[in-house]
Formats: C-alpha cells, structure tokens, sequence
C-alpha cells in the first residue's frame, strides 16, 4: 500500500509541475508579446511626432509666423514627453539657439544642427544614421522657383 500512495503522490506532484510550467510560459510569452507590442506602438507615435516636428520645423523657416512658432514649440514640448533623451536634447539645444536673440546661427550651424536632430531621431527609431544630405530643405526665399 505504501507503493500505491508513493506513486500516487508523484503522479500528482507531475501533474501539478505541468500546469505551474505550463503556466509559467504562458505569462512569459504573453509579457514578451505585450512588450513587442509597446515597442511597435512606441515607435509609431515617435515616428509620427518627430516627423511632425521636422514639418513644423520646416513650415517655421519658410513662414516664420506666430502660428508657426507656437505649433512648432507645442511639438517640441510633446516631444519631451515622448522623445528619446538625444533626441529631446538636440531638439531642445537647437530651439533655443534658434530663437535666442543673441545668438544668431548661420547657415551652416543650422544645417549640423538639423543633420545631428535627424540621426538622433534615425537612431532613437533604431535605424542607421546618415551621413550627407539630412537638412532640411532650403527656405521658400532661397529657392529658384
């Protein structure tokens, strides 16, 4: 009878080592899933903010308005919020010593600024960065047409 309860017992204690296992991998591939999840949704509103950012940028230098300066400083305030930290950094480096009356960029400071803004965003969205030709394009005043 003692070998009977024996295996008993050992039938039950596999049993129940199946289910906490099986349980176990349940909730690790749910949270890997619900991670993959995250991160693709994560970058999607990145992607989605920073090349908002970029426009405003953009639609500021070719029509530096008021409007155009409150969307794109309300962007850049959004972005701290979702941004990666180089990415925030450069862009918020970059806003100021682009609206400080006392520092006046020239062309050429724009243009690292914007190529360094760029890769930071390329970077923070997991892609290669870039070497020539990332800033923006030239202003409406500027151009031939």
């Amino acid at each position: 009878m003692t070998n009977q309860i024996l295996i008993a017992l050992i039938s039950s204690l596999s049993a129940i080592s199946g289910s906490i296992i099986a349980f176990i991998g349940n909730a690790i591939t749910s949270r890997i899933n619900e991670k993959k999840k995250f991160n693709i949704e994560n970058r999607e509103t990145k992607l989605k903010l920073y090349s908002d950012f970029i426009m405003k940028l953009q639609n500021y230098i070719n029509n530096s308005t008021s409007e155009n300066f409150d969307q794109l400083s309300e962007c850049l305030n959004e972005m701290k919020l979702i941004g990666g930290a180089k990415v925030v950094a450069v862009a918020s480096e970059y806003y100021i010593r682009f609206f400080n009356q006392d520092i006046k960029l020239d062309s050429n400071s724009h243009k690292i600024f914007q190529e360094d803004l760029i890769n930071a965003m390329r970077e923070d969205l997991s892609m290669k960065k870039v070497d020539k030709h990332l800033s923006l394009l030239a202003n409406k005043k500027n151009h031939p047409v």
